[in-house]
């Protein structure tokens, strides 16, 4: 009995964890060093350029990676990244601009223009990191404390509207994808094939993930058009430290916590050096960001 149930679960265990491998794996493409240049069509910025566009795109954008300038695309956030010299990119921006040059380009000459431009001067959209960073301890953190620190006052566990976040302290980089909001009649689909999805562990989930299944089919629709209106804000770290450092010597008394979140409501809210997102936000996701400083 006991062996049959241990069974039962691992078998619960691999299609869950299947089911949120297929919906949340990075793109473009899976887990290999080319698979990033290969066109899934999922995510936004994706969706801006026509199909053969976007596989000009991501060609041009291989050749200036295996020319010598190493780039990662994760697609989910919109962002590409690079370390030498350490710059992030919205691929939302570089979509846009790309699609504007017309079909008749060489899309290798045109990524390798487009990337110089982003990486010689920052502009919205683009951060241009510092590297190092951080120097040996401030107020007793590391680099990695400063980060968690930074990290814990822009997304706590209880805040609404946020979707994920990545922090690298090796960098100095946090990114926060805020949801969007998917248009009104796939919400409706989407709760109406949950209200009527079978129950229980095994059944739930099987339901998700078999082909043809009605329920897969709103449920990707859903988490498709979600990620479709999905935007991320990026936080250059080391200018979040220059104000600090700045503040604290005014404020030596001063939580760290609160210091931190007079600085970041600062940037947010007048759009300061060091914060830059994907794509211009709305109020709704500035508000989002807002709000979730109120709660840490």
């Amino acid at each position: 009995m006991w062996i049959a149930l241990g069974i039962a679960a691992f078998v619960v265990l691999a299609l869950v964890v299947g089911l949120v491998w297929w919906f949340r794996r990075d793109p473009a493409g899976g887990s290999g060093p080319d698979d990033q240049f290969t066109a899934e069509r999922r995510w936004g910025w994706e969706l801006r350029l026509g199909e053969q566009t976007e596989a000009a795109f991501l060609a041009g954008m291989k050749a200036y990676h295996d020319a010598g300038t190493p780039v990662y695309l994760n697609g989910e956030r919109g962002t590409l990244s690079m370390s030498e010299p350490p710059r992030v990119v919205s691929l939302h921006l570089l979509a846009d601009r790309f699609a504007a040059l017309g079909t008749a380009v060489d899309p290798v000459t045109a990524v390798r223009q487009l990337m110089t431009d982003c990486v010689d001067t920052e502009q919205p959209g683009v951060l241009h990191l510092r590297d190092p960073w951080y120097p040996e301890s401030v107020d007793g953190m590391d680099a990695l404390a400063f980060t968690r620190a930074v990290r814990d006052v822009l997304c706590p566990p209880a805040a609404d509207g946020i979707d994920t976040w990545y922090s690298d302290e090796t960098t100095g980089r946090l990114d926060v994808t805020v949801l969007g909001t998917p248009p009104a009649e796939v919400v409706a689909r989407y709760e109406h094939a949950m209200a009527h999805v079978p129950r229980g562990p095994v059944r739930t989930v099987t339901a998700l993930v078999t082909e043809q299944s009605p329920y897969r089919e709103a449920y990707a629709e859903y988490e498709g058009a979600k990620s479709r209106h999905t935007n991320t804000a990026i936080v250059d770290l080391a200018r979040v430290l220059d104000a600090y450092r700045a503040a604290r010597a005014g404020q030596p008394q001063t939580p760290v916590d609160a210091l931190l979140r007079e600085i970041l409501r600062y940037r947010l809210a007048t759009g300061a050096p060091g914060v830059t997102w994907t794509r211009p936000p709305n109020r709704e996701q500035l508000v989002v960001l807002l709000a979730a400083l109120d709660l840490a």
